[in-house]
């Protein structure tokens, strides 16, 4: 799946919210290569991520992060 997103990106395309949150979730857990991870953020940051991309891949990280009290 990581791969569609890879080829989006590498034509300019943008990424619905949707589909970060589907693409970050597919970084965040194991069962995708490194190779791939590191294709899929190496194209995101060539074309240029947009505030809806960035707002859905903080979130998805916020949900996947460990939350600790002080």
């Amino acid at each position: 799946m990581l791969e569609n997103y890879i080829a989006r990106l590498e034509v300019g395309a943008n990424l619905t919210s949707n589909e970060m949150h589907n693409a970050m979730k597919l970084l965040l857990v194991e069962g995708e290569t490194n190779e791939l991870k590191a294709a899929f953020l190496q194209n995101l940051t060539k074309k240029g991520e947009t505030d809806e991309e960035l707002t859905a891949m903080l979130a998805k990280m916020e949900e996947y992060g460990v939350h600790i009290q002080p």
